[in-house]
């Protein structure tokens, strides 16, 4: 499958799987901060997109590998001086982190690491035996070497018989003459994913009017859900979080919400209780709807000091749409909160600034 050797443990003839390199090489470069937003870009991946990483059993990364402690070169070595600038180890790994996800019980899933000397000197690199029973690392060529030439590589085999189908965490610590890092090792087990679409559009939504639509999510992993959902406003979502079973259906309730006439943009971020995280896209277009009134100007009858007269006028509602409507004195939001802030100012400056009446005595 894919290349993977995966077979009964101890199995002759186990081809250790190779994880393929990106276009721009075996050993292309990545920094701290590429690795970050690639880190941030994975967080922010749709349902299909989660979907089609979590059908490749085994993948890693290219990133330079994460230095945990510098040693002093002058223990090991005579040759102290390094072309390798010191934020970076000595030998390069390939991969620089690994991700198994399809894997069973009792059968052994081996990747291969390859460790290349950047220096321009011969130097010496080892992998230490991790403390996991689960993951042992050896030599390929079964030949240790003393050191390896500048620019050569030395080739190292990762095996990892898991017990149980379950997360299991492993850091390979590296040591070459002047620092000692890592290469983390994850083995992710059954998950649970939800069909999400990828985006959800409002269209035609009224203003200042609740549009909702409802989608029917499903459970399509091999094990229990624990979700929440997240946005911010115009867009909402009913429930908020829940939990499925393996092959359970969920009806989703998204609810669009617009204050002005506009074409709104926003995002559902969907979190599972596992640690991934994925979004849906929302849009929505807001319109006006037909309603009016059948007349533009009331003229009041002349009437005596003390009494009222009174006119009668119709709204007229066009549209499709049941619309909840209320009379105000000011024709927007934003003026109203201005006259709010005015009216204040009004109070305060009545009031000395203190909130009370200047002639208010204090209750004995």
């Amino acid at each position: 499958e894919g290349g993977a050797g995966r077979g009964i443990p101890g199995r002759a003839g186990m081809k250790p799987h190779t994880v393929g390199s990106s276009p721009a090489g075996k050993y292309a470069r990545r920094t701290a901060a590429q690795a970050a937003m690639q880190a941030n870009t994975n967080a922010n991946l749709t349902t299909s997109q989660l979907m089609a990483i979590t059908k490749v059993p085994i993948s890693g990364t290219t990133e330079v590998s994460p230095i945990v402690e510098v040693l002093n070169m002058a223990d090991y070595t005579h040759n102290v001086v390094s072309v390798v600038p010191i934020s970076e180890p000595i030998f390069q790994a390939s991969p620089s982190s690994i991700v198994i996800r399809e894997f069973q019980p009792q059968e052994t899933v081996q990747v291969q690491i390859s460790l290349r000397n950047n220096d321009n000197v011969p130097r010496r690199v080892k992998i230490v035996q991790p403390e996991s029973q689960c993951f042992t690392v050896d030599l390929t060529n079964k030949k240790p070497s003393s050191k390896v030439a500048p620019g050569m590589d030395t080739a190292y085999t990762l095996s990892f018989t898991p017990e149980e189908r379950t997360d299991y965490f492993c850091d390979l610590v590296c040591y070459t003459e002047r620092e000692k890092f890592i290469i983390p090792v994850r083995a992710l087990g059954p998950r649970g994913w939800l069909d999400f679409p990828d985006e959800i559009f409002f269209e035609k939504a009224p203003v200042k009017a609740e549009t909702l639509k409802t989608v029917l999510v499903r459970n399509v992993g091999d094990a229990p859900c624990k979700f929440s959902i997240s946005s911010r406003a115009p867009f909402t979502a009913q429930p908020q979080s829940a939990s499925l079973e393996v092959g359970e259906s969920l009806q989703v309730h998204f609810s669009f919400f617009p204050d002005t006439v506009d074409f709104e943009e926003g995002r559902y971020q969907i979190d599972y209780h596992t640690g991934e995280s994925v979004y849906m896209a929302a849009t929505g277009k807001a319109e006006e709807l037909t309603v009016r009134m059948d007349s533009h100007a009331l003229l009041m009858d002349p009437t005596y000091v003390t009494l009222f007269s009174q006119k009668t006028l119709k709204i007229i509602n066009s549209s499709d749409e049941t619309v909840a409507f209320s009379f105000k004195q000011l024709a927007s939001a934003s003026e109203e909160v201005k006259a709010r802030m005015r009216f204040g100012a009004t109070l305060e400056e009545s009031y000395g600034g203190g909130g009370a009446p200047r002639y208010a005595e204090p209750l004995p």
